[in-house]
Parts: C-alpha cells; sequence; structure tokens
C-alpha cells in the first residue's frame, strides 16, 4: 500500500544495532522500532537506536512503538525517541470497549505535523471512547500514586 507512495521498508533485527545501521540508506527517513517487540517481546535498546537516528545525515526520526509497555513502564521519549505511539485498545482501556491510540512527540514540529494530517483525515477519537478510555486512565492513574 505504501509502495504506491513512493515509500519502501527494510526490516531488520532491531536488537542488532550494527545491522539496523547497515540498513540505512540515503533514502532513509525514519527507524520505527516497537519494544518491547509483539509477538516476540524482544526489548531494543531504545537510546541506541535514537542516537543513531539523530547521528545520521540528515537526522532520521526515530518513532517507537511501546504498546506493550505503556507509558506507566517505558517513555521511550525520555529515552531520546522523538515520537511514540501507543495503541490504546490494549492496556490503557481496561474495558475492552474501545479501539483507539497515542501519537506523542518530542518537539511542536513533529506535533504540528501529525496534527494537520490528523485535522485532513479526520482520525479523531468519537467523544464517547475518549470517555469510556479516560475513565481507565483516571482509576490507573489514582492506584499509581497509592
Amino acid at each position: 500500500m505504501f509502495a504506491d507512495l513512493g515509500i519502501t521498508t527494510t526490516f531488520v533485527d532491531f536488537t542488532n544495532i550494527a545491522e539496523v545501521k547497515a540498513a540505512i540508506t540515503p533514502s532513509t527517513k525514519m527507524i520505527f522500532s516497537e519494544t518491547p517487540a509483539n509477538p516476540t517481546l524482544t526489548l531494543n535498546d531504545i537510546e541506541a537506536l535514537s542516537a543513531l537516528a539523530q547521528e545520521s545525515t540528515p537526522p532520521l526520526v526515530h518513532v517507537c512503538d511501546a504498546t506493550f509497555a505503556t507509558p506507566v513502564m517505558m517513555r521511550p521519549i525520555d529515552l531520546g525517541a522523538d515520537v511514540t505511539v501507543h495503541s490504546t485498545t490494549k492496556y490503557y482501556d481496561g474495558h475492552n470497549m474501545t479501539v483507539g491510540g497515542v501519537v506523542a512527540c518530542k518537539t511542536e514540529e513533529h506535533h504540528m505535523k501529525i496534527k494537520f494530517y490528523q485535522n485532513i483525515h479526520g482520525n479523531m477519537m468519537a467523544p464517547f471512547t475518549a470517555f469510556l478510555q479516560l475513565q481507565t486512565v483516571r482509576i490507573a492513574r489514582a492506584a499509581h500514586r497509592n
């Protein structure tokens, strides 16, 4: 589907930073990692991947999907990632009734780019879905404080 837009992907073992580095080409724009990875639950070195992205010329964007860990356990932006994504369908939604996702950005520039496309495509969570997910977040926050 993305090939029609001129986007290609290369799959590598993210536990091997040398392999990731070797896969970077002049046309590479982004490193998209996932940790813990689904379904193997392998862990990737977010700091090393982020450093590799920043050392590239030009710098690459490092996006990290940390759905399995949730921000309670892992905050990829604090570890150097530029963007982190989470499926709120899994651990955020404690009642298994919603579908959603979260994108968090380190910089205002990335945030504004994502908001632009979100606005164009209308990818907004329905108010009731947001209400249901907010209930779980409130419960989790209260439990975390205790």
